[in-house]
């Protein structure tokens, strides 16, 4: 049996396949609903990733802040001469696909640009996340500003990025490049906030389908962003 001759690693793999079968056989008995096969093992190892992420050592306890800096209720303005980008990533179940805002505002609180993606294939919630953070990495990397603090709202995937345990999955290997981004910059941060610090970011990725591949500058940016940006500053 493959029990017996394979690793610990392995094995959990199969359990996990097994487990993502069943609830897809459940899908299409109960609810009519038919998934892929190559979706149904997508997901076995996004499931196992996240499990590994939340038994790892650096989690054992609940999930909450563990970084001076992290958790903070209301945007704040970056520091002078510093970039703040904040990242968020919206599902769209009924169109098959996923949605990310990215937001740079200066030491005044002002836009100083935005962007919106959009990723033709529907991915779970926090592998989108994890993708929004890689996409503002690349972005800063490209934008080359000096000295740059990201921050995002999914605490289990900031922890992840920061954590050192090995993944072997999709979301694994976006988990793998946000790390290598961020080794290659200097002046880089990542911290986790609450959705009510990211509210902009929300409302760019949740309006995203309707911008995709969008740029943003002062003057192109979409009413209902700039209220958001508005509000933050009062």
């Amino acid at each position: 049996m493959v029990f017996d001759s394979e690793d610990s690693s392995k094995c959990a793999q199969v359990f996990m396949v097994c487990w993502t079968i069943w609830r897809a056989r459940n899908d299409l008995v109960w609810n009519q609903k038919y998934t892929k096969v190559g979706r149904i093992v997508a997901e076995a190892m996004q499931h196992l990733t996240q499990w590994n992420i939340a038994q790892s050592r650096w989690s054992q306890a609940s999930l909450r802040p563990d970084v001076e800096g992290d958790g903070a209720s209301v945007w704040a303005r970056p520091l002078p001469n510093k970039v703040k980008v904040s990242v968020d990533a919206a599902v769209f179940n009924d169109r098959d696909a996923v949605g990310f805002g990215l937001i740079a505002r200066g030491t005044d609180g002002r836009l100083i640009t935005a962007k919106s993606i959009v990723h033709p294939h529907l991915v779970s919630p926090v592998t989108a996340e994890a993708m929004a953070i890689k996409e503002a990495l690349s972005w800063i990397d490209d934008m080359q500003w000096p000295h740059v603090t990201v921050e995002s709202d999914c605490l289990v995937v900031v922890q992840a990025i920061r954590s050192k345990t090995p993944m072997r999955s999709h979301l694994g290997g976006i988990i793998e490049e946000c790390r290598r981004l961020l080794t290659q910059f200097h002046k880089v941060s990542l911290f986790f906030v609450k959705r009510s610090a990211n509210m902009v970011a929300h409302q760019l990725a949740r309006e995203s389908y309707d911008y995709p591949g969008r740029s943003f500058d002062r003057c192109s940016v979409p009413v209902s962003i700039q209220n958001c940006i508005e509000l933050d500053l009062k």
